[in-house]
């Protein structure tokens, strides 16, 4: 057993996990049974011990403290991973995952010099290099490849704080993301990922204006071209 694990003790109180429970909210449940706060809790649980924010959680090191086998709570606390493809597969996702993977200019001029070479139609060409047919027109198009369009992902969860935070941020704009974070989760019981607050702060914490350098005043004038003559 990890010496990690080992210097752990059981909590006093236990909570049940129930289907549905994440991990978070788990060690959230357990925290408040035991009169601790999430963060600090959590933080106890990282699998990296020297990161501050963020991180997994080892589900062993949880499994000591609430004295529970850790196979039990993947069981229930973990959703089922979805199956990966392996390579060379003939899967139909996995030529479009490592088509995704490899370098676009060099896909978009394969398309097209096969395209010239033979009369192959968008479908039979779409085909033979796994792509959807918008990506063989578009190499047909032009040369260089369209760059990705950047998706903007809602933080719902951050949705009823948004009035928190930006209280938070007015009192104290330089406040650390991570300190948002435990706050949320120590005295709002807002369970979030730490990259989800981090986001949210660079996009709406507060500017503020840095004084321009002072410059002083009573620095002497620079001197003129001397008079050389005597």
């Amino acid at each position: 057993m990890n010496s990690l694990v080992a210097a752990l003790q059981p909590l006093p109180i236990a909570a049940r996990p129930r289907a549905g429970d994440t991990v978070d909210s788990y060690i959230q449940k357990l925290a408040r049974a035991n009169h601790l706060r999430p963060s600090y809790l959590r933080r106890l649980l990282l699998t990296n011990p020297h990161a501050l924010y963020g991180g997994s959680v080892d589900l062993d090191r949880l499994g000591t403290v609430a004295n529970r086998d850790p196979d039990t709570l993947r069981r229930v606390l973990q959703p089922p991973r979805r199956r990966a493809v392996p390579v060379g597969s003939t899967h139909p996702r996995a030529g479009r995952r490592l088509r995704r993977q490899a370098d676009r200019p060099e896909l978009f001029a394969a398309i097209r010099e096969l395209a010239h070479g033979e009369e192959l139609s968008i479908r039979s060409l779409a085909e033979r290099f796994k792509v959807h047919r918008r990506t063989v027109r578009q190499a047909l198009t032009t040369p260089i490849p369209p760059p990705r369009k950047k998706h903007a992902y809602p933080a719902p969860r951050l949705d009823p704080l948004r009035v928190v935070i930006d209280t938070m941020l007015a009192g104290a704009p330089t406040m650390p993301a991570g300190h948002v974070w435990d706050r949320l989760l120590d005295e709002h019981d807002v369970i979030a990922s730490y990259s989800t607050v981090r986001k949210y702060l660079a996009e709406h914490r507060p500017v503020t204006s840095c004084s321009p350098p002072h410059h002083r005043t009573d620095a002497p004038e620079p001197e003129g071209p001397r008079d050389r003559r005597r």
